[in-house]
């Protein structure tokens, strides 16, 4: 069984075929949050998810700067929205049990922070379920482990609902 190599979570399209919705918020200091890291809103700012969130704005669209004290800044965000449509690599603790398989798809599962690295996580059995697998993807072949599922978030998990 091959191994997939690791890829950060990405907005690949939309369902609409529009652009992906993004917006732009002000960044919380001292946050070091890599392109395709899970974030969240703290008190109006942009900031890194803890390892299993229950609640997300998006995806970081690019890296965060690290702002000191004072130093004003702004960070834009992939946005959970349910229009958008993301990649991200598939986790369990026994990698045979991270093979992709058509049976993933309409799964409701967690994300996992491990080791640096966000992934669609097979193994939680908490109730940190955010997203929910629409298909494999494309770009990675059924029976690869640690392969590339395609998934939205639940509307329950995205911190700023519906309008």
């Amino acid at each position: 069984m091959p191994n997939t190599n690791y890829r950060a979570i990405d907005c690949v399209k939309t369902f609409s075929g529009a652009s992906p919705h993004l917006q732009t918020f002000p960044e919380a200091e001292g946050q070091t949050f890599i392109k395709g890291d899970l974030v969240y809103l703290v008190s109006g700012e942009v900031t890194e998810c803890a390892t299993a969130p229950d609640a997300v704005i998006g995806i970081a669209q690019y890296d965060g700067q690290n702002l000191g004290s004072g130093v004003d800044g702004t960070t834009q965000v992939i946005l959970a929205h349910p229009d958008n449509i993301f990649e991200g690599c598939k986790f369990d603790d026994t990698p045979g049990s991270a093979v992709t398989e058509v049976t993933d798809v309409g799964k409701t599962l967690a994300m996992q922070l491990d080791t640096g690295k966000w992934y669609i996580d097979n193994d939680d059995t908490s109730s940190h379920d955010i997203v929910r697998v629409i298909a494999v993807s494309p770009n990675a072949p059924l029976g690869n482990a640690y392969g590339i599922l395609q998934f939205v978030f639940h509307n329950s998990a995205y911190q700023l609902g519906l309008l």
